[in-house]
C-alpha cells in the first residue's frame, strides 16, 4: 500500500488532512501544463499522469484509483501526433477517464489505444488549461457526498483562487511537471531497474521538454532526480513524494487563503 508512505511524505512537506468515513474524497486542482504530457500505451489503454492539488482541506485525500470526471472537459486537450508529422488537437470526450495516482498531488488519465486508430494518430499527449479540476465520480451509499453547491464553489471562486499558484510559471511548480514526466517514464511497479533510471533524464526531459521550463526549474528537478538515483526501493516514489512536496508550500498558501476568505 503506498497510503502510509503518502501520508508520511504529507507529514514531512507540513501537510495535515482529516479523513472521515464513507466521504467523498477531495475536489483537486490540476495544474496548468507546461507542455503536453506524452500518454504511454499499454495493451488496450494508454495513460500519463499529471500534477494536482487539493483544493478542499477538509475532505479526504483520495484512495488511489478513485475514479473522478472533468470539471470541464473543455480544460482538458489532447493532442494527436500523425505519421506525416501533422498534430490534431482535439478537444477531451468522454473517451478520457481520470483517477486519483498518488494522493492529491498526481492524477492519472486514461485513454482507449483504439483511439489513436480514430484519429490517425501514431502518439497521443494531454495538456490542462489553467483553472482544470476534477471531481470525484459519486459512490453509492456515500454519507456525505459532494453537493451540487460544494462543487460549484470548488471549481469556481476558489479553484480561481488557486490560479495564481498552480497557473503561473514558478520554478517549483515547474520542477514538478518536469518531476512528473520522469515519473511517466517509469514502470508502476516498484522495482524500476537501473536501465530506466539512468537514461530517464534524456528521455523524458532533454527529448520532450526542452524550453518548457526555466533553468532554474530544470536545474531544481535535475538535483532530485539525482538525489532519488541511489534509492534502493523505487525510484518512482521517490519521484512522486518529492513531486509532493515540491507543490506543498504553494498547497498551503492557497489554503490560507481560502480559509480567510481573500
Amino acid at each position: 500500500m503506498r497510503i502510509p508512505l503518502l501520508i508520511a511524505g504529507a507529514a514531512a512537506a507540513g501537510l495535515s488532512f482529516t479523513a472521515p468515513a464513507s466521504a467523498a474524497p477531495q475536489i483537486l486542482g490540476v495544474v496548468a501544463s507546461i507542455a503536453p504530457m506524452p500518454l504511454a500505451c499499454s495493451g488496450e489503454t494508454c495513460t500519463a499522469q499529471l500534477s494536482a492539488f487539493c483544493l478542499q482541506r477538509q475532505r479526504e485525500v483520495p484512495a488511489e484509483k478513485t475514479a473522478y470526471g472533468a470539471a470541464d472537459p473543455e480544460a482538458f486537450t489532447l493532442l494527436a501526433s500523425r505519421a506525416d508529422g501533422s498534430k490534431v488537437r482535439v478537444p477531451a470526450t468522454d473517451q478520457v477517464a481520470f483517477s486519483s495516482a498518488f494522493g492529491y498531488a498526481s492524477i492519472r488519465v486514461s485513454v482507449p489505444h483504439a483511439l489513436l486508430d480514430r484519429l490517425q494518430a501514431t502518439s497521443l499527449a494531454i495538456e490542462a488549461a489553467p483553472g482544470a479540476a476534477v471531481v470525484p465520480i459519486p459512490v453509492a451509499g456515500d454519507l456525505d457526498p459532494q453537493t451540487a453547491d460544494e462543487i460549484a464553489l470548488t471549481t469556481g471562486p476558489l479553484r480561481e483562487l488557486a490560479s495564481r499558484h498552480f497557473d503561473s510559471p514558478s520554478t517549483e511548480r515547474d520542477a514538478a511537471q518536469v518531476i512528473e514526466a520522469m515519473v511517466n517514464g517509469l514502470p508502476l511497479r516498484f522495482w524500476d531497474g537501473p536501465e530506466n533510471r539512468s537514461t530517464l533524464w534524456n528521455r523524458q526531459v532533454t527529448a520532450q521538454l526542452q524550453g518548457a521550463a526555466s533553468a532554474e526549474a530544470i536545474a531544481l528537478a535535475r538535483s532530485v532526480y539525482e538525489g532519488c538515483l541511489p534509492n534502493s526501493y523505487s525510484m518512482r516514489q521517490c519521484l512522486e513524494l518529492k513531486h509532493m512536496n515540491l507543490l506543498s508550500d504553494a498547497n498551503r498558501a492557497y489554503w490560507d487563503e481560502a480559509s480567510s476568505g481573500s
